[in-house]
């Protein structure tokens, strides 16, 4: 039996001219089959279904200036986090059907990842961390804060950020305190510049840029960097730490680690023929099941009417797929595809599907 009933799939619209963004409630049961292993499923002789989301539970706008970008991440199985290009965030909760207001981020985040630990812990990182190391890594936590009469309530925390980036100042309990002056913050990347014995810890261009990321149980919040190595962050302790001689995660983007099998699943960037990958997502259900989407877009060139040149016709599209690991008799695993459905979008960016 699955552990998670509902995956939420947000797709984008237009409504009035204006960006907007569906929530769709999915359930991933009617991506399995009943058997436990269905004939055919994997020998590659399933056919693929065409598959049309639910209608929508919640529609959310963006902002009214330019940027019109959302990004949007899990709150435990039911919740939804939706964060705009200015900050401000609103959490949707399935099970009750209901909007909640969070307070909004001293800075918007570009490019996030989010890091679901637990039931209800949520932590949020740039992907571009060096852009702004003292605003890079927040928590999103429910529980009582100072200021607010000691009532329950959503807040944002900030966190240390990872030890290969220049030192800088940091606030341990809220943006309050926290000022727009930046001049100490480059005093201190001119300092790692003239020392020589760290300058190699320096990150330019993209080298400091989050390659890969997973979690690790309740605790752990692993990140791999294309140039300043590995490192793990304890959100029990609230300390980071290297990982020995630059190891890097063996996979790009985000793994899931599934405690059954005590080991991370992730994608191969390979694609079907004339199918480009655009973006993928694997959503752990329990029990050993995942389900898997890829967003692809193909594009066929043909010549216009006059003569005077090519263009290229678009077509995106998703694939999910139910897929489930078994154990062999003699050991290792086995894969057994369940059901392939086939979701086609207009929109040239992908979904996202958590």
């Amino acid at each position: 039996m699955m552990n998670r009933r509902l995956v939420h799939l947000v797709a984008r619209a237009t409504i009035g001219g204006r960006q907007a963004y569906t929530l769709h409630p999915i359930d991933p049961s009617t991506f399995f089959h009943d058997r436990m292993k269905p004939s055919g499923a994997d020998d590659g002789t399933a056919t693929m279904e065409e598959f049309q989301p639910p209608p929508p539970a919640m529609t959310f706008l963006g902002p009214d200036t330019e940027p019109q970008d959302m990004d949007f991440m899990p709150v435990g199985d039911k919740g939804v986090l939706a964060v705009d290009c200015e900050g401000s965030a609103a959490l949707y909760s399935a099970s009750s059907q209901t909007l909640s207001t969070i307070p909004m981020l001293r800075a918007p985040k570009v490019e996030p990842i989010f890091f679901p630990v637990g039931d209800s812990r949520l932590y949020v990182m740039d992907r571009k961390p060096r852009r702004d190391p003292r605003r890079c890594f927040l928590s999103l936590i429910r529980g009582r804060e100072s200021g607010l009469r000691c009532r329950m309530a959503w807040h944002w925390r900030s966190l240390p950020p990872p030890p290969y980036l220049p030192p800088t100042r940091w606030d341990d309990d809220s943006f309050e305190d926290d000022d727009d002056d930046d001049s100490d913050l480059d005093d201190d990347r001119q300092a790692m510049v003239d020392d020589g014995s760290k300058s190699s810890m320096v990150v330019d261009g993209e080298l400091g840029d989050i390659a890969g990321h997973t979690v690790v149980g309740d605790s752990k919040i692993w990140i791999s960097t294309a140039g300043a190595g590995t490192y793990t962050f304890d959100a029990g302790s609230g300390a980071w730490a290297p990982r020995p001689l630059y190891w890097p995660l063996p996979f790009r983007g985000r793994a899931e680690f599934v405690p059954e099998h005590g080991l991370w699943f992730g994608f191969s960037s390979q694609a079907g023929e004339g199918w480009n990958p655009v973006a993928s997502y694997l959503v752990p259900l329990g029990s050993w099941r995942f389900l898997v989407a890829k967003f692809f877009e193909t594009r066929e060139w043909q010549q216009f009417k006059d003569g005077g040149g090519d263009y290229g016709k678009c077509d995106n599209f998703a694939v999910f797929a139910g897929v489930e690991l078994l154990p062999k008799a003699g050991g290792g695993l086995s894969m057994i595809k369940h059901r392939s459905k086939r979701y086609s979008h207009v929109c040239t960016a992908p979904d996202w599907v958590i």
